[in-house]
């Protein structure tokens, strides 16, 4: 762990050299100006996977069937495993309609799919590449002046 730690710390002081580079610094400029400007948006979807969690997790404690297996895995029936499942259904993998298709009230199921796919998928991760698109050609016009920002920090860094 201490490892991994280490060559993460490594990995950003060199990202961080590399900024004398003038396509290096526009590109680590404008990821991380993406990053701010997306951070709310980001916080956003992330409450709605947490959400769409909660609303999972308590419709598979409440079935009164047991958990069958999708594609030879049984369903994750624990928090985080649900969780890492409402992440992956953001991404657009829907492996968990099986089984819920076939539970005594799918029209809750169903409810809960059509609002997650329009919040989540739809809107979220389109605004998501809106911001990251607008926020890049920002940066692209504002290339020369960060090119000498990032040199005379770097220059600063080195001063005696």
């Amino acid at each position: 762990m201490v490892l991994v730690i280490g060559i993460l710390i490594q990995t950003t002081t060199l990202l961080n050299f590399l900024k004398v580079f003038e396509t290096w610094a526009n590109f680590v400029r404008a990821v991380t100006q993406i990053i701010k400007s997306a951070k709310t948006l980001l916080m956003c979807l992330a409450i709605f996977v947490l959400m769409q969690t909660f609303m999972f997790y308590i419709m598979l404690q409440n079935l009164t069937a047991p958990p069958k297996e999708l594609n030879g895995d049984l369903l994750p029936t624990g928090f985080f495993a649900i969780m890492l499942n409402s992440y992956r259904f953001v991404l657009g993998e829907f492996n968990i309609l099986e089984y819920f298709c076939d539970q005594e009230n799918p029209i809750v199921f169903w409810f809960i799919f059509v609002v997650s796919t329009l919040f989540q998928v739809l809107i979220f991760l389109n605004m998501l590449i809106a911001v990251m698109t607008s926020t890049f050609e920002l940066e692209e016009t504002k290339a020369t002046a960060n090119i000498y920002k990032a040199k005379l920090s770097c220059l600063q860094e080195f001063r005696f």
